[in-house]
């Protein structure tokens, strides 16, 4: 039977594409998968203002 291992990381995030400062998602998800680590799953954290600077990404993977 596979065990699995699980890891959170936060994600900057602006609402904005366009916005130079924003974080390259890509870019970090891809560094994490050099690791092995699969991405799972990407969540919106709720604020008290209904506006979130930031995603947790959820990411999991086989474990040795």
């Amino acid at each position: 039977m596979s065990m699995f291992e699980y890891k959170t990381i936060l994600l900057p995030y602006k609402p904005s594409v366009f916005q130079s400062d924003s974080t390259d998602i890509q870019e970090m998800l891809n560094v994490e998968g050099q690791q092995r680590w699969k991405l799972s799953q990407i969540m919106v954290p709720s604020t008290l203002w209904g506006r979130a600077n930031g995603v947790i990404a959820i990411l999991e993977r086989t474990k040795a």
